[in-house]
């Protein structure tokens, strides 16, 4: 077996959360190929079901959303974006107001069949991005905002993103950082006891794909994207996955745990990141 992003043959066996792993000593990717991390259309629908539970998370990522944008931007009046796993529009809602032509890809029919009624000159497509067929050299900017994590083949998709993007065009990725979420796996065990009382849940997330800063970065170069670059992403406001009901705990953990994340980073030149996710923009030549 081999890793998906650098190609190593370095594979190891890990076990979290009573689930087995591979783990690449390379570059520190960590994923499954259980069948039961596939990601389904039917699976996310439990999730979304008729209605969208997700307004409050996604609420919550207002500063994130803005920030992305921020750093996408281009000095173009005609520019276009593309949301791939869209959900219900939010981040789209924001990009339209910014200046930006907007499509959306979804899994969810219900989600596109919102994003079409609320953005009249919106482009939504129900499906996959291979199964979309844009034209090459269409898009400004593609997004993926904790998507790359669950889908089936990261390398097909990020393949179809460069076919699509234009020339200069930007790509924006958040994806859970591994290393994080281990290490508050690991420290949420240790202190369960505790946590329980204080009605904690455990704020480790394991997807099919848990990238590292370096794993994403080995990927994208290897697909020939350019001027990458890897930062810590912007928290979420509030408690938006209901992790305590200690709204106050939360605020300030969230508080120190931005702190020194960016300082590790500004002391480290951006060599260490160690924040909850991380965001990537990157390039096509």
């Amino acid at each position: 077996m081999e890793c998906k992003c650098c190609k190593s043959n370095n594979i190891k066996l890990k076990m979290i959360s009573d689930k087995e792993y591979f783990y690449c000593c390379n570059c520190k990717l960590m994923f499954s190929n259980s069948r039961h991390d596939k990601v389904t259309v039917e699976s996310v629908k439990r999730h979304y079901q008729s209605k969208d539970p997700f307004k409050k998370i996604a609420m919550s990522k207002k500063y994130f959303f803005k920030k992305a944008l921020d750093a996408l931007d281009i000095n173009e009046k005609d520019k276009n974006i593309l949301d791939f796993g869209c959900g219900y529009g939010y981040f789209l809602e924001i990009a339209k107001d910014k200046g930006w032509k907007i499509s959306g890809i979804e899994i969810i029919d219900n989600a596109v069949s919102v994003l079409k009624k609320k953005f009249i000159n919106s482009k939504g497509f129900y499906g996959s991005l291979q199964e979309a067929s844009f034209c090459s050299n269409y898009f400004n900017a593609i997004t993926l905002w904790d998507v790359l994590v669950i889908v089936d083949d990261p390398d097909i998709v990020l393949k179809e993103c460069f076919r699509i993007l234009r020339p200069g065009g930007k790509i924006g990725i958040r994806v859970r950082n591994v290393s994080f979420q281990k290490f508050a796996y690991f420290f949420f065990s240790h202190l369960k006891i505790m946590a329980v009382r204080l009605g904690i849940k455990n704020p480790s997330v394991f997807h099919k794909y848990c990238f590292s800063p370096s794993s994403i970065y080995y990927l994208l170069s290897r697909l020939k994207y350019k001027n990458i670059k890897i930062t810590n992403s912007p928290l979420t406001s509030g408690d938006p996955y209901s992790h305590s009901n200690i709204h106050v705990l939360i605020y300030a953990l969230k508080a120190a745990m931005h702190f020194i994340s960016k300082l590790v980073f500004l002391l480290t030149k951006g060599k260490l990141l160690i924040g909850p996710s991380l965001l990537i923009l990157a390039e096509k030549p």
